[in-house]
């Protein structure tokens, strides 16, 4: 991975081979960044998304082999039980420009991925909502 930030923007390159949100993740705790926005492009393979199911309040993953332009990439990064989580969410196009997306559980670079985080000053937790079984922002 390379990085570059320029006052509270990250470029950030994620490298052939490596994993997007690990490697994300790892980035954010680094810099301890624990608010801010995502936003990224580039081509990945070896994919796994999730969508959650509301019915049985569940996360429900697939895995996609293959190669993939990332078209978009955006997401979030906030705080749940102290520890500094990236939510990104992606949209695949396949070679007959068919698109795909969902929660970005991995994936691994085949090209690049390019990156900006836009670091907030703040701290942004989660908290359990009752009602979606989700961990959803506090924003009291």
């Amino acid at each position: 991975m390379q990085s570059s930030q320029v006052g509270c923007r990250h470029l950030i390159r994620i490298q052939r081979g490596e994993e997007i949100v690990s490697s994300l993740t790892a980035y954010l705790r680094e810099k301890s960044i624990r608010c801010g926005a995502i936003s990224g492009i580039g081509a990945a393979s070896r994919v796994t998304l999730r969508y959650y199911d509301m019915q049985t309040k569940e996360y429900v993953g697939k895995k996609f082999e293959g190669e993939f332009e990332i078209a978009s990439m955006t997401g979030n990064i906030s705080v749940t039980n102290g520890v500094i989580r990236p939510h990104v969410h992606i949209v695949l196009g396949d070679t007959e420009y068919r698109c795909f997306g969902g929660h970005l559980e991995s994936a691994i670079v085949c090209v690049t991925c390019e990156v900006i985080v836009s670091e907030i000053d703040k701290e942004l937790p989660r908290s359990l909502d009752k009602e979606t079984g989700l961990q959803l922002w506090d924003l009291s």
